[in-house]
């Protein structure tokens, strides 16, 4: 789990989060209390900030930070792969 991209969903997350310090394990709707439109604007944010599409069917299995944070490095890691070499 890239700690830019936690950091990134943090700071998105911050007037939702109660005063943790382990947000990773926290569920969007259940610890949360966001609802699927707030969830969107999460994923939206995030997609146009880091220039990634993550398809809806992905998106179905994400229920906590940690699970969502782990699917956006995923898509950022496919979709710039010379990064990878530049640590090789």
């Amino acid at each position: 789990m890239s700690s830019e991209t936690l950091l990134q969903v943090q700071r998105l997350l911050s007037h939702y989060t109660p005063s943790t310090n382990n947000v990773s394990v926290l569920r969007f709707n259940e610890d949360l209390g966001m609802d699927s439109l707030d969830f969107v604007e999460l994923v939206l944010s995030l997609e146009n900030h880091y220039h990634i599409h993550i398809p809806d069917q992905e998106l179905t299995a994400v229920q906590t930070v940690q699970d969502f944070v782990a699917c956006v490095d995923r898509h950022v890691a496919s979709s710039r792969p010379w990064i990878r070499s530049l640590f090789l």
